[in-house]
């Protein structure tokens, strides 16, 4: 089907989930992690709402064992749910145009990946396990999967940074910017340095341009205006 005037798509449904004719949306597999903590062979659940339309399928592991499935054992019970809390929203399927067999029709996933949130603090010099994490977090940036910024302090000052591409970062003053070895030299007591993945095409705003008006951050204060207001830009009076 063509997308509607506002935007509308027509996505897939299912005749039926194993136990009613009721026709209900295609499962998001990504979002299984939000739906835990109901148990009903506990007196009180603090937390999700089960894993079926009507919340009669508590857990994951009770779905996976439904009389729909053919599951021979703790160890395939273990390995199911393991799978279905590994999807991330880049491994959601791209839909098909064509309605093809293997994928539902519909538009492109724009889940946020699951790295997202991801933080390292250095107080110092990185120790391997910390530098891994970091070549980690720009291996995904490099594949535009997703963004990285700097935070942190750096003489005396709050100073931000975004991670461009091939081990360069932007600071928060236009005209300076910091390889990666560079960047990492600044890292200290008292001037530590927090790496954070954040949603691909917003880390330019997180990390060096609050108020997305083309003024980096700390180019603005050196000029006595005003970061969160793209009203307020040097050589220009507030509007």
């Amino acid at each position: 089907f063509p997308v509607g005037p506002r935007g509308e798509r027509h996505l897939a449904l299912v005749s039926g989930d194993g136990l009613t004719n009721v026709t209900i949306k295609v499962p998001q597999l990504r979002n299984l992690y939000e739906r835990t903590g109901f148990n009903l062979t506990q007196l009180e659940s603090t937390a999700g709402f089960g894993f079926l339309h009507d919340g009669s399928v508590d857990s994951i592991e009770r779905f996976v064992n439904e009389p729909i499935f053919t599951v021979t054992g703790e160890q395939m019970t273990a390995d199911l749910v393991a799978f279905m809390l590994a999807f991330g929203g880049t491994s959601a399927s791209q839909g098909s145009p064509n309605a093809f067999v293997q994928e539902p029709p519909g538009p492109t996933a724009l889940a946020t990946h699951a790295a997202v949130g991801e933080q390292l603090t250095l107080a110092g010099p990185p120790d391997v396990a910390a530098d891994a994490r970091l070549d980690a977090m720009l291996v995904l940036a490099d594949a535009d999967q997703v963004g990285v910024v700097v935070k942190g302090r750096s003489g005396g000052l709050a100073r931000g940074w975004v991670y461009l591409a091939g081990g360069l970062f932007q600071s928060d003053r236009l005209a300076e910017t910091h390889a990666r070895a560079a960047l990492l030299a600044l890292a200290g007591p008292g001037s530590e340095l927090s790496f954070t993945v954040v949603p691909r095409v917003s880390e330019r705003r997180i990390g060096v341009d609050r108020d997305s008006d083309g003024w980096y951050d700390r180019d603005e204060l050196d000029a006595g205006s005003n970061p969160a207001s793209a009203d307020h830009v040097r050589g220009r009076k507030p509007r």
